[in-house]
């Protein structure tokens, strides 16, 4: 029985099929020019990957918005290297959600916050990259920012908090003030003339630091302190280093 269960998350991983079909897909999906039909061809190969089997509850949005990212990757990054470490992180990402979706994963939260955080990461500096267009553009991206964390982070907390018993509408409402403390840092720090990669360092770094609070179940005044002393090392060391864009 013992032997079993730590074998089994070993043999799930040991070919990572799935990853490197999703990876094919993407790359053929950038071949050439952009085209309709394989980025339809994409998303089907995609959605059978994720959903097939059946989809646990509490790991039903993960899948879209890794799917939705690749696409945006497709279009966004020109760059052929950039693009080609995107598209390997990618679907390393979509194997471990898998695998996670499956339950054939040990310490399931960690490597569920590390797929959440990974894909609020790449999502937040995409939109960051769209939303220079206009001021329109930037408080439309604020909304998808507040949405996609939203529905991220609940789906992140309902797996966290099963032990703590915490209700539904608890999680929601800590995972909504989250989010939209997200979207409001995001439209704070697009103001500045910084580049987007920079935007999100420091807003995956605000929302590393809060969800490792919230994941604890009781946090000192002292643990509270530092963390918050953490964050603002982040920010102040992002900005330091930050090729600032005045004039341009």
């Amino acid at each position: 029985m013992i032997k079993s269960k730590l074998l089994s998350p070993v043999k799930s991983l040991a070919f990572p099929f799935k990853a490197v079909i999703f990876f094919a897909l993407i790359t053929l999906a950038r071949e050439n020019d952009f085209s309709i039909l394989k980025s339809l061809l994409l998303i089907g190969g995609g959605i059978a990957i994720y959903y097939f089997p059946q989809t646990k509850p509490s790991y039903k949005f993960t899948g879209a918005a890794i799917i939705g990212l690749s696409l945006t990757g497709i279009i966004l990054i020109a760059n052929n290297t950039a693009f080609l470490i995107f598209a390997v992180l990618i679907s390393l990402i979509m194997q471990i959600a898998v695998n996670l979706k499956n339950l054939e994963l040990i310490y399931r939260n960690d490597w569920h916050y590390l797929v959440t955080l990974t894909i609020l990461y790449f999502g937040i500096l995409f939109i960051s990259e769209i939303s220079r267009i206009s001021i329109i553009s930037t408080a439309i991206s604020s909304v998808v920012v507040f949405l996609t964390s939203l529905l991220l982070l609940s789906e992140f907390f309902s797996r966290l908090e099963n032990d703590n018993k915490k209700t539904k509408e608890v999680i929601l409402g800590q995972s909504a003030i989250l989010a939209l403390s997200t979207s409001e840092i995001f439209w704070a720090v697009n103001i500045l003339p910084v580049k987007p990669i920079y935007s999100a360092n420091i807003i995956i770094a605000f929302l590393f630091i809060v969800t490792e609070i919230l994941k604890q179940s009781h946090i000192s005044k002292k643990n509270l302190i530092t963390n918050i002393a953490i964050f603002l090392i982040l920010v102040i060391a992002t900005l330091a280093v930050s090729n600032w864009q005045i004039g341009n």
